[in-house]
Parts: C-alpha cells; structure tokens; sequence
C-alpha cells in the first residue's frame, strides 16, 4: 500500500510545482496580484529552444492546435487534471479489488501460523489458557 501513496504524492508534483511557481512569481510581485501561470508561458519563459524546435517540427496544421489549446490552460490546473486522470483509475482499481490494492493470501504463502499473525494475515482469536 506504501507504493500506491508515494505514486499518488508522484502525480501530484506537477500541480504542486505550479502553484510553487505562482507563489514565487507573487511573492517577486507582489503589485501585480497572484496570477496562475499558463503552461506555455512557462514553457517559453525557461526553455524557449525546445519551444521552437518542437513548434518548427509539428506541422501547423496537424497536431498543433490540440498542443496550442493545452499550452493556453493554466500550468496548476493541468498538472491536477493529471493527478486528477490518476487518481480516478485508482480508485476504479480501489473499487474493483483489483491490483494494487488486492490483499495477497499470507497463509498460504508462509503455512505458519505465527508469521501470518505477524504479517497481518488471519487473525487468531484470543490465545486461551488450559490447565494441564
């Protein structure tokens, strides 16, 4: 279960990391107001040769308006629309009982019975004392 939080703390540092953005951008001007940052803008802001090479490589009439309509959103809401597209498969998964939220049978794995008590498999009842 450990796995699936840190996937689920993986999927959300791009939405994090823009908000972090537009916290630094506010706190450099704080005139202007807080404003979210569009994902283009920060793509040509600090990285503007791999904007032009991939606007030079992508035919303007092929995928080019789907890639213009996604850089004119706003960076924090599309990183929560990732997390957000992730975090729905996991709970379709979660509702499922499929993988990786599907308890794997200790019992059969280990065959002792102390080691499943351990490992959290079968729970034993309260250990009764005899008299012998």
């Amino acid at each position: 279960m450990r796995g699936v939080h840190l996937f689920m703390f993986v999927v959300a540092l791009p939405a994090l990391a823009a908000l972090g953005h537009d916290a630094y951008l506010f706190y450099m001007n704080q005139d202007k107001g807080f404003e979210l940052a569009a994902l283009g803008f920060i793509w040509t802001k600090y990285e503007p040769e791999s904007y032009r090479w991939t606007v030079e490589m992508t035919e303007p009439e092929g995928y080019w308006p789907y890639i213009n309509m996604i850089l004119a959103q706003k960076a924090a809401f599309v990183g929560a629309a990732f997390a957000g597209f992730f975090y729905v498969i996991l709970g379709i998964l979660k509702l499922l009982g499929a993988w990786p939220f599907n308890e794997p049978n200790i019992t059969n794995f280990t065959g002792n019975r102390r080691m499943d008590e351990v490992m959290g498999g079968k729970k034993a009842g309260r250990f009764k004392y005899k008299r012998k």
